[in-house]
């Protein structure tokens, strides 16, 4: 089998575990009555999660090399290599510091922003939570995929295209930082919606609490991809959202 056919389908396979994952999530609902059946809603979010999943996994199996990103695990897996501790060490250690970074982050960011929240959002985000399997799959492997090796390799990828003549040479940092920072904020505009789902009292406040929080989180995120791979990436987003529900267990949120 071709290797970059086994890649996509070991990425396609991990991001899908997080789409499925939605089908057993309470989601929020608008006020009223439903368009459709819930079932048709959820099957509907399925085929739209699948679409852009197999979009994102093509773009980063066919530009990701062309720009010095990857996924080491996941690579040497599809060449039917084996994983070498020297190869398994740093996206875990570093994984496991931009988990614990990016929750701390994100949580002090809450702290400081909480008293300007509206008391509706704060109130329905304690009430509303999806199960951690489901954030830990949709969030630590589906998200990393859509955003990191689909979006974030696809915004190197364009300008790298466009302005730099000598494609032999090193990649300059600023083509990382500028997509990582453009997709991390992305990434937190992406979460407004159901912010605005879960208060009817929208403030810019708000706004900027929910981008500056994800956006932490997708910075990081991407940091990792761009120096460990895309596996550090994940390990960072799922343990993210361990962290954070360490903390609310622990009746401190």
């Amino acid at each position: 089998m071709n290797r970059q056919f086994k890649l996509f389908a070991l990425l396609w396979l991990l991001g899908m575990t997080g789409e499925v994952a939605l089908l057993w999530a309470d989601l929020p609902l608008p006020p009223g009555p439903l368009p459709l059946p819930l079932s048709t809603i959820k099957a509907l979010m399925l085929l739209q999660g699948m679409v852009l999943l197999t979009i994102a996994v093509v773009l980063g199996v066919v530009l990701a090399p062309r720009v010095q990103l990857a996924a080491p695990w996941l690579e040497a897996i599809a060449q039917g290599m084996p994983l070498s501790q020297r190869a398994l060490k740093p996206p875990l250690v570093w994984g496991a510091i931009g988990g614990l970074v990016s929750a701390s982050l994100a949580l002090l960011w809450l702290a400081g922003w909480q008293p300007a929240l509206p008391p509706e959002f704060l109130t329905a985000a304690k009430t509303y939570q999806l199960p951690l399997f489901a954030r830990i799959l949709r969030g630590g492997m589906s998200e990393e995929i859509l955003m990191r090796w689909g979006l974030m390799t696809l915004v190197v990828w364009l300008p790298w295209r466009i302005a730099q003549r000598q494609r032999d040479l090193p990649l300059h940092p600023g083509y990382y930082i500028a997509a990582l920072s453009l997709t991390a904020v992305i990434f937190g505009v992406l979460h407004l919606p159901l912010a605005f789902l879960l208060s009817p009292t929208v403030t810019i406040s708000l706004v900027v609490y929910i981008i500056g929080a994800n956006a932490i989180v997708g910075a990081i995120a991407g940091y990792l991809y761009w120096q460990w791979g895309l596996e550090a990436a994940i390990i960072a987003h799922a343990l993210f959202h361990v962290f954070v529900a360490m903390v609310e267990g622990w009746g401190w949120l």
